[in-house]
């Protein structure tokens, strides 16, 4: 599943950190936690990759 906005990409960090009122490095921090638990997979050095895993 690919969380996608109104431009049919999913968001940036900075969007997400903008949207939840966090700052860019705790959702930085959780993203790497949940990626750690299996929740979400990313591309490395790419941007907008994040996917929730089911």
């Amino acid at each position: 599943m690919t969380l996608t906005d109104d431009f049919g990409h999913p968001p940036s960090m900075r969007e997400i950190a903008a949207s939840v009122g966090l700052s860019l490095s705790t959702v930085a921090y959780h993203l790497k936690a949940m990626k750690e638990r299996g929740i979400v997979t990313h591309t490395p050095q790419r941007n907008r990759t994040y996917q929730l895993l089911q």
